[in-house]
């Protein structure tokens, strides 16, 4: 009995699948290291996210170029019409679980987002909290003028 070989689809599809799985996992590594703030963990991470999302835009491209090379759009209305085919029928599982892991990875990259963004809020309010008890206070304002709520005080006369 002759095996089937899968088509260079098939192949791009089940890479891609992988790909944006591993995106995922990472993903949430992440979104572990932005909640306890571990900023070292998440440096490490940060050339493995990039070279996960090439992967993934590349892997999408090739899935893309086979497509057109088996005569249908290279886009997920071509994606959508090989899947209608006979030879992309067994593939739907496969298609719908790229398609969640797609929107996993959206959705943890947003909160993600929003978890950096009170990161960078919190530390901006405590770098201003101390530059404000470093800074001097200010006794003359730029017009040179004594600045309003600095404490004015005579100086000795000497002679």
């Amino acid at each position: 009995m002759a095996t089937r070989s899968r088509s260079p689809i098939h192949e791009c599809l089940a890479a891609e699948r992988r790909a944006v799985g591993s995106l995922v996992t990472l993903l949430r590594s992440e979104q572990g290291c932005l909640s306890q703030a571990s900023v070292l963990a998440l440096s490490n991470l940060t050339p493995e996210k990039a070279a996960l999302v090439a992967d993934v835009s590349e892997l999408t491209r090739q899935r893309h170029r086979a497509l057109a090379d088996a005569g249908y759009a290279p886009d997920d209305l071509g994606m959508r019409a090989w899947l209608n085919s006979p030879a992309g029928r067994p593939s739907d599982k496969a298609w719908a679980e790229t398609l969640d892991l797609l929107r996993s990875a959206q959705e943890l990259n947003r909160v993600n987002g929003l978890l950096i963004g009170q990161q960078l809020s919190r530390s901006q309010r405590l770098f201003n909290a101390l530059q404000s008890a470093v800074r001097p206070a200010a006794l003359y304002g730029r017009n040179g003028r004594a600045a309003s709520g600095a404490a004015v005080s005579r100086g000795l006369s000497v002679g």
